[in-house]
This record gives structure tokens, C-alpha cells and sequence, in this order.
């Protein structure tokens, strides 16, 4: 075959990195101010979560949502699904815009579905 199979030969910065020690708060700090940074805030409540997407869907729901509150949900596949599958184990009230996958959601359909969904005063 003309290759090597087997052990891939690496350079010595990257075993030096396999073998430091990392200073997961350290770099958990640093992410920290970039995105106080991107969001332009100096809040010390910023938090970051070290998970994964839906780690962070589930995060940003559970803390944006409050009791009585309603949300607007384009399902157009996993990710809609999962927002609305949370959202109903927080015992909250979704409108789902469903679509098929292929094509985008147009700003007017999702406009009218949130007048519609809209509650009506008094």
C-alpha cells in the first residue's frame, strides 16, 4: 500500500499536550470574558456551561422561561423537537410551527403565528 498503518508519528508539542495538565477553571474563566465580551456585559453571573448543544438549549430555556410563560416553537426537526419536548417537561404552553424540513421558515409565517398566539388582554 505504500503506508504505514499503525502508530501515527507525532510531534513533540502535541505529546507535550497530551501530558500537561489542564487548568479546566482557567479556561473555563477565559471563555467566561470572551463571551461577557461578545455580549458586551461585565455581569458576574455570566455562565458558562461546559455541554453539549442540547445541553445548552435545555440551559437557555429552563432560565429564560417563567412560570406561566409561552414560547413559539419552529419545529423544522431535531432541534425544534427537542425545544418542544423541554418545554413540555416544564409544563409550559408551546405553539409549534411546524415545516417540513426542507424548506426555511418565512419572518411572515412566524410573525402571524405570533400574533395569533398572542394573549388576548383583559
Amino acid at each position: 500500500h505504500g503506508r504505514d498503518e499503525g502508530v501515527t508519528a507525532s510531534s513533540l508539542r502535541e505529546v507535550g499536550a497530551w501530558v500537561s495538565p489542564c487548568n479546566h477553571p482557567q479556561m473555563m474563566d477565559e471563555i467566561k470574558e470572551g463571551i461577557q465580551y461578545v455580549f458586551q456585559t461585565r455581569n458576574p453571573l455570566t455562565l458558562v456551561i461546559s455541554g453539549s448543544g442540547h445541553c445548552a438549549l435545555e440551559a437557555a430555556l429552563v432560565n429564560v422561561l417563567e412560570p406561566g410563560d409561552s414560547f413559539l416553537v419552529g419545529v423544522n426537526g431535531i432541534w425544534g423537537q427537542r425545544a418542544t419536548d423541554i418545554g413540555e417537561r416544564l409544563g409550559k404552553e408551546e405553539d409549534q410551527l411546524g415545516m417540513a424540513l426542507a424548506p426555511p421558515f418565512e419572518a411572515s409565517l412566524a410573525s402571524l403565528c405570533v400574533k395569533l398566539a398572542a394573549p388576548v388582554p383583559g
